[in-house]
């Protein structure tokens, strides 16, 4: 018997990013889930989003807008594999679209950091985490 070890591990995470690209939940739903599951046990911040596609990526603008509503900063998104340097730019235009909402971009990039880096030099909401830690510049500063 020969078995396929990659398809053993990559069918499940394909069902599961399937099963997020059907959820996408809008904005009320989004904001209610925010004050039951974050605002009201005393959290601040939400993630680890880790998008699977492009696609994906844009459908975190329904966070950015409930973030904007609930003021529980900041939003942490995984921008190493499977997210692109496509996806890379496209969080960067949220964070564009969105002034003032710390956005961290978790694992600096993977292979693409020296893009991040370049693209982060252009907003002060954007903090670079080149690991998954506890990130002690962030609470320094207040953001997580």
């Amino acid at each position: 018997m020969i078995i396929d070890s990659h398809e053993h591990i990559m069918f499940p995470i394909k069902m599961q990013l399937d099963k997020m690209d059907e959820a996408g939940m809008e904005l009320e739903e989004t904001e209610k889930w925010m004050d039951t599951q974050i605002i009201f046990n005393s959290l601040y911040g939400i993630g680890e989003f880790t998008p699977g596609s492009e696609q994906q990526i844009k459908q975190l603008e329904t966070i950015f807008q409930a973030l904007m509503a609930t003021k529980i900063y900041p939003v942490w998104v995984h921008t190493f594999h499977p997210v692109t340097v496509d996806g890379i730019k496209l969080l960067m235009s949220l964070c564009e679209q969105y002034p003032g909402i710390p956005v961290i971009f978790g694992h600096l990039g993977g292979s693409n950091w020296m893009d991040v880096i370049k693209i982060c030099e252009r907003t002060r909401e954007c903090v670079l985490r080149p690991f998954g830690g506890i990130c002690v510049h962030c609470h320094q500063n207040g953001i997580g």
